[in-house]
């Protein structure tokens, strides 16, 4: 088996078993909302898309892109976290009421930043030239 092929196979394998996982937790949890927040997500999607571009610089290739990709969201999610850790800090006294809800969003941004990390690194590998095309 070429390695390029054993990598698709390892990264569709890790692909099944996150989700699998992932889908036992919100199970657990019992509250499918509670992990979703539309505005994280579109920071987290935007500025990893933002790094993958830079990543590229002016060559672009799609591979290259998925690279920048996969480093950006890991460092979008810590960002994104800070900032409403910061801004959770700022109103603690003035506003107890929201520390629940913008706490949830703080530790929401790190996981969307990891799953979009893992999907650009299947992505990465699928796009990986195999060892026939040289």
């Amino acid at each position: 088996m070429k390695k390029s092929r054993k990598g698709l196979i390892a990264g569709i394998g890790g692909l099944v078993l996150f989700i699998a996982f992932f889908l036992f937790l919100v199970y657990g949890v019992g509250e499918l909302e509670w992990l979703l927040d539309s505005f994280s997500f579109c920071v987290v999607v935007g500025l990893s898309a933002a790094y993958g571009f830079m990543y590229c610089r002016l060559e672009f290739s799609i591979q290259k892109f998925f690279k920048g990709v996969k480093t950006g969201a890991l460092y979008a999610g810590v960002i994104s976290f800070l900032v409403v850790l910061i801004a959770i800090l700022q109103v603690l006294g003035e506003q107890p009421e929201v520390t629940g809800y913008k706490t949830a969003i703080a530790l929401i941004a790190p996981l969307y930043g990891l799953l979009l990390s893992a999907a650009a690194r299947i992505a990465e590998v699928w796009l990986a030239p195999s060892d026939e095309d040289n």
